[in-house]
């Protein structure tokens, strides 16, 4: 790793010395990037990261939600303050709080470019007893004018500020696609290797500010180790061919400018047959070489050494056909059928045993759209899917949504209306569940939720509003005991969420506020208010004698949310569970940064809570796993597109 520190440095010293010959970035217009949706078919254009702005932000859970309950250091898992942000998806039941870190077919984005196109980003922080440290390398380029392949390989480690709380992500995606007039073809291959080490949290509280970290007690692997690690590998393969005459508009299929990147043109009805192949494969374990250090209330099987291992495999193939008409009408038209297949497998080594208790299922299902365009500013879509056998039989989903945009003086804003109504029964694994520390044998009941939404943008005047609310009747948590239970009844949940970004001069104010509220707040706890500000100076340095530009920002941002009882953590499980012990918040986390930019080029210099110490101990947002201490961090991103 110092190899690829000093590399980096002597690259950054060239860059500089050669700043002259940078203009204003610019992304290649010979380069499209693209994501599928969940149901890996649709096509929607996402943008590079490469501007300046947040770029600071370095750690991928902040920079997906900037706000989290977060348990200190890089690489740890996390859970989302939003609550209608939270993944509840049972296919990532063992890597949901990690989420952020990790390569997964639904967050792929593909490419098509005429040139190779690299980028190459990397932070590091603290001193070597507690370095953190992040990696990253993308490289894709065209194999032809419709075939393109690439490598993104991602890499998060921290050896933790607090005892025996080293982490390690180890994320690789193999992707590649092929887009022409007639066929489209996508595959992803994903590798995740995650490995934590368990400290329990830190025994007592008011040890912060009192001795050093690494010298305060701490629940778990004082003595002897304990950690958990999950592998995960997935593959993803889509594919699919236009029926009848007309072709596909796949020359703007992947331009961020193109809307509508699904339809074909010409006269009539137009249909696609596609086929979605999607395997996947976990495990986890847990290992403990101290059973009997008092943490855990309950020791099933062996008191002298804890091995829990659990696992489970997916594997679904999906065949559908969709119809559309002619986009260039003004009553624009279209659905789509699809019949599913999938079957999964659930290990789980009980405890004292040789032996995997195993559970196979095949989830069969149907599901279908309608869609309606009137107009280039009024659409909407309704969906609906129903399971009818294997474990998920009687799940069901409805599905809409309503979408109008607006001119006006300053740029298109739009309106999105939302509901839904879903059945669904609870995670396999909240169900059944057998370790040396955890047992248990559930038969929930499916949980029934109806939600509706609104979301407001106009991204030129750099607003962004949201409501959204939902009734769930019979929700699962993990109670005190961090055990699974349901409430009996209907719980229901609010949040008001508005984005606003200001400019005073040179000076940009970047505001997101996160209000919520729910009837549960025991089972369900949630800061009533929470806030992240961004507030820097920006300019824009141009050599006259070069014509070369330099783009500087000076600033900090804040991080803040209304006091509560915060989520704990349970380290054999993996899972975070509801506690009563103590409210955590009302602490304002500050980090002071400086970053620039030299046409492809970007770096960051910061203070990660730069106000450590001067604002009171109490910066938790976990129980017992404090926020990291002041350090320093630095970042680089340069990409390579020529």
């Amino acid at each position: 790793m110092k190899k690829i520190i000093i590399s980096f440095w002597i690259l950054s010293l060239g860059a500089i010395t050669n700043a002259s010959h940078f203009l204003p970035d610019t992304v290649p217009e010979s380069l499209y990037t693209w994501q599928l949706d969940d149901d890996f078919y649709n096509l929607s254009p996402v943008d590079l990261d490469t501007v300046l702005k947040n770029f600071q932000v370095y750690k991928p859970n902040d920079k997906l939600n900037p706000l989290n309950s977060d348990m200190g250091n890089l690489a740890l898992a996390s859970l989302p303050d939003n609550f209608f942000k939270r993944n509840y998806d049972d296919k990532t039941f063992f890597f949901r709080y990690y989420f952020p870190f990790i390569q997964y077919p639904n967050k792929q984005t593909y490419v098509n470019t005429k040139t190779p196109f690299t980028e190459l980003k990397f932070t590091t922080g603290g001193q070597k007893k507690v370095l953190e440290q992040s990696l990253r390398i993308l490289h894709t380029q065209n194999i032809n004018e419709k075939f393109n392949a690439g490598i993104d390989y991602k890499l998060f480690g921290s050896e933790g500020q607090y005892a025996n709380q080293k982490s390690s992500v180890k994320a690789l995606a193999l992707f590649t696609n092929y887009v022409s007039d007639k066929y489209r073809f996508h595959a992803a291959f994903n590798i995740n290797n995650i490995l934590i080490n368990e400290n329990g949290g830190i025994i007592n509280d008011q040890d912060l500010g009192n001795m050093e970290t690494l010298d305060i007690p701490v629940n778990l692997g004082t003595i002897n180790s304990a950690a958990s690690s999950v592998k995960n590998k997935t593959f993803m393969m889509s594919h699919g061919i236009l029926i009848g005459g007309g072709k596909s508009d796949t020359t703007h299929a992947v331009d961020s400018t193109a809307v509508e990147i699904n339809k074909p043109k010409g006269l009539g009805l137009r249909g696609k047959l596609s086929h979605v192949m999607f395997f996947q494969n976990d495990a986890k374990k847990h290992i403990d070489e101290s059973p009997l250090s008092g943490f855990y209330r309950d020791i099933y099987s062996d008191s002298t050494m804890t091995i829990d291992s659990l696992y489970a495999r997916t594997f679904s193939n999906i065949l559908r056909f969709d119809f559309q008409s002619d986009p260039d009408r003004k009553f624009a038209f279209g659905g789509g059928v699809a019949a599913a297949i999938e079957m999964d497998k659930y290990s789980n080594l009980l405890p004292g045993d040789t032996i995997y208790h195993e559970d196979d299922y095949s989830n069969k299902s149907l599901s279908g759209y309608i869609f309606n365009d009137l107009g280039e500013k009024f659409n909407w879509k309704v969906k609906a899917r129903n399971y009818y056998s294997g474990y998920k039989a009687g799940d069901f989903l409805l599905d809409g949504s309503i979408n109008k945009s607006f001119s006006a003086k300053k740029g298109l804003s739009t309106l999105v209306l939302a509901g839904k109504f879903e059945s669904r029964r609870p995670a396999y694994w909240m169900n059944f569940y057998h370790s040396n520390n955890f047992v248990w044998e559930n038969d929930f009941d499916n949980v029934i939720e109806t939600k509706i939404s609104a979301r407001y943008s106009h991204p030129e005047r750099f607003l962004e509003a949201s409501f959204n609310y939902v009734l769930i009747d019979d929700y699962p948590y993990f109670d005190t005991l961090a055990y699974p239970a349901q409430i009996n009844g209907l719980a229901s949940i609010l949040s008001l969420y508005l984005g606003k970004e200001f400019h005073l001069g040179k000076f940009h104010f970047l505001n997101k506020v996160l209000f919520q509220q729910t009837d549960h707040q025991d089972q369900i706890p949630l800061p009533l208010i929470s806030v992240y500000n961004s507030t820097y100076f920006e300019h824009d340095f141009f050599f006259k004698l070069t014509g070369g530009h330099l783009l500087v920002q000076l600033g900090f941002d804040v991080y803040y949310n209304t006091p509560y009882n915060a989520m704990a953590y349970m380290p054999s499980t993996g899972q975070f569970y509801i506690q009563d012990q103590k409210e955590l918040g009302n602490y304002p986390y500050v980090n002071a940064f400086l970053n620039f930019k030299l046409k492809r080029t970007r770096f960051f210099f910061m203070f990660d809570h730069v106000n450590s110490g001067f604002a009171g101990n109490n910066y938790f947002s976990v129980l017992h796993y404090p926020l990291i201490q002041r350090t320093f961090k630095f970042g680089l991103s340069w990409t390579f597109y020529d």
